[in-house]
């Protein structure tokens, strides 16, 4: 359990990366260009995240063991940016 749980959140970080390259290859489709605050928020998000997982990672340990609080967090989470993904894919192609 302790590896898919792993897995769930290393595919999170995974997926904030390809959304970011996803969205810098639309925004240069578009022709909008490179713009500083959108890698601030791509790195906004990253630390969200990240703080997040390790929130609801203690919170399952100490408080709620019957609830896989983790596992859907952080399947929502991947849900949100498989779906940024995909609209950036429909961008680009």
């Amino acid at each position: 359990m302790e590896i898919y749980k792993r897995t769930l959140k290393n595919l999170d970080f995974l997926l904030i990366i390809v959304d970011f390259i996803f969205g810098w290859a639309a925004a240069y489709k578009e022709k909008v260009g490179f713009q500083l605050s959108k890698v601030v928020n791509t790195l906004n998000k990253f630390l969200f995240y990240a703080l997040l997982l390790f929130t609801v990672g203690l919170i399952e340990i100490k408080l709620i063991t019957l609830v896989p609080l983790l596992s859907l967090v952080a399947g929502y989470l991947a849900l949100v940016e498989l779906r940024s993904i995909a609209r950036n894919f429909e961008i680009i192609f």
